[in-house]
């Protein structure tokens, strides 16, 4: 009963082997920054170094109001993402609810195949994974994809999203 919370991401270290821990214990999961610079050197946020971008370590609370009473209740109950590196980790449920709320997937039916649109509309990119098949989903972007006819649904597993040391969440996708 010392302990409430673990921090799983600090800097540039992502500790995976204290995911399990955290979450099967109950504990809060934070993600920090030793940030005692200016960020944007640290973090290197600019589009133009890379592809994606990468945000500094952060802990997202899942508060019901923006009160110091309804964080401090979320904070408590476990209700926060970590935030590190673009990976996500939290208990299974929140992980869920996020990519849900986050990405919709839209379908286009011709011939002998299915084209899936992907839009993501959090600036937080996915990789997902569907079969055999890996995506990367860009934050406030998309992509599209084809696959057979034949497939109403598919399971999505998003592999930056962490509930556990190897375990991702999943939801299946209908099109």
């Amino acid at each position: 009963g010392l302990i409430d919370g673990v921090e799983v991401g600090n800097y540039n270290r992502m500790w995976s082997y204290l995911f399990t821990h955290c979450i099967a214990g109950g504990f809060t999961p934070f993600s920090n920054t030793d940030a005692h610079d200016y960020v944007d050197w640290i973090y290197r946020t600019s589009p133009s170094e890379s592809n994606i971008v990468r945000y500094r370590n952060m802990t997202l609370v899942l508060a019901k109001e923006c009160t110091e009473d309804a964080i401090e209740k979320a904070l408590r109950k476990g209700n926060t993402i970590a935030y590190h590196n673009n990976n996500l980790i939290a208990r299974e449920e929140l992980l869920k609810g996020l990519f849900e709320a986050s990405v919709t997937f839209e379908t286009q039916r011709t011939g002998s195949n299915h084209y899936i649109t992907v839009k993501n509309m959090s600036s937080v990119p996915y990789l997902i994974q569907i079969g055999n098949n890996k995506y990367i989903v860009n934050a406030l972007g998309g992509l599209s994809f084809k696959r057979p006819k034949n497939e109403s649904e598919a399971k999505v597993t998003v592999l930056n999203m962490w509930y556990g040391n190897n375990d991702h969440p999943s939801v299946m996708v209908k099109w």
